[in-house]
């Protein structure tokens, strides 16, 4: 078991930590809007579902909308989402951040989804932003919940909603849900969040006693996406936990010899070869 108290470890073999992978989500849907924003064009998600209902009062800017241009048309609709969206997210990747502005920040946010419900990553800034809040108000983590899975009710291909689902479960110690979310992530972006899912949900599934589901899991996922290491390494940790050592020991060792492994990736698995070679 000490394997799986241990496998968080593989999210360091990403290129950005947990946090910097939010921003960096949010700054990439930040840098789209910015273009709406300036007459370029945006697509909608590629597989929109029916809104889920939420309260009014969860809804309601504390800041107008817009003073000068009211949102009459698609264009100013898409416009003012922006500029809503632009001001929550500078506030999101200032840290620290007072109570109050991040409380301005969801206002915001949660402007921009008024404006554009169907359009995801408004509520996954939102969630965000009330999960951050969650640090100086526990009342802010289950909206930052809801928003999250609003996100994903939109969008359900949004691999970055699933995967903060997925960790807030995780540390919730909501066991099969995280489970549900984590795999979700892993199957709609399997290249951008593997190396943050991966080691969480390997832990989730021991300690779950649900084994046969992670070894079947990364073994599918990994027949498809071969290019992604962390999905073999998720399968050698699982044959591992079931008592295979050798075959575990045989995995770990094709992904090193492999051509896909980046240098961290190597020097994570040597470090479970040698562990387990002992």
């Amino acid at each position: 078991m000490s394997d799986f108290r241990s496998s968080h470890k593989l999210i360091e073999t990403g290129l950005w930590t947990p946090l910097n992978w939010r921003f960096r989500a949010c700054l990439l849907v930040a840098l789209v809007l910015s273009n709406v924003g300036n007459g370029a064009s945006a697509q909608a998600p590629s597989r929109l579902v029916s809104k889920v209902q939420v309260s009014k009062s969860t809804l309601v800017s504390k800041a107008p909308v817009s003073k000068s241009a009211p949102a009459s048309s698609p264009a100013d609709r898409k416009r003012i989402a922006a500029e809503q969206h632009d001001k929550a997210f500078a506030v999101l990747s200032n840290s620290p951040a007072t109570k109050a502005a991040l409380e301005g920040a969801v206002s915001n946010a949660l402007a921009a989804s008024n404006l554009e419900p169907r359009n995801a990553a408004h509520w996954f800034l939102a969630g965000l932003l009330y999960e951050k809040l969650s640090a100086q108000d526990a009342k802010a983590l289950p909206m930052a919940e809801k928003m999250l899975s609003q996100a994903v009710e939109v969008d359900p291909e949004y691999g970055a909603a699933w995967l903060e689902l997925g960790l807030m479960m995780t540390a919730q110690k909501r066991g099969m849900e995280a489970i549900s979310a984590l795999e979700c992530a892993l199957e709609a972006d399997p290249a951008a969040t593997a190396s943050y899912a991966v080691g969480p949900l390997c832990t989730v599934y021991a300690t779950n006693d649900e084994g046969l589901r992670g070894l079947d899991f990364f073994q599918e996922q990994y027949e498809a996406n071969p290019e992604v290491t962390a999905l073999g390494v998720g399968e050698a940790l699982m044959l591992n936990y079931l008592g295979d050592r050798k075959a575990a020991l045989a995995k770990a060792r094709d992904l090193v010899n492999g051509q896909q492994a980046s240098a961290s990736e190597c020097f994570y698995l040597a470090n479970l070869i040698s562990e387990w070679e002992k």
